[in-house]
């Protein structure tokens, strides 16, 4: 799960219960993301502030991803 609110950005992950957690401060991070290929290209969308990354939506079609990432920058620029 993704939240983001003007200060924070926080991010979790689990199946059932969160199993890992992180905390961003929303004016400085980056949504980057990153193509590669191994047998099918696949994409890769990371949040990063100072040095630390958080991948997400792994599990994600690309179509689905694409929709992601606008998604995120476009609250980020409402926020």
């Amino acid at each position: 799960m993704i939240t983001l609110d003007p200060v924070h950005t926080r991010i979790e992950k689990g199946a059932q219960r969160i199993d890992q957690r992180w905390e961003f401060q929303t004016p400085w991070i980056q949504i980057l993301e990153e193509s590669y290929v191994v047998h099918n290209s696949r994409r890769m969308l990371t949040i990063r502030m100072n040095g630390e990354f958080v991948e997400v939506g792994s599990f994600l079609a690309n179509s689905e991803m694409g929709e992601l990432v606008f998604q995120l920058k476009d609250c980020i620029i409402h926020i």
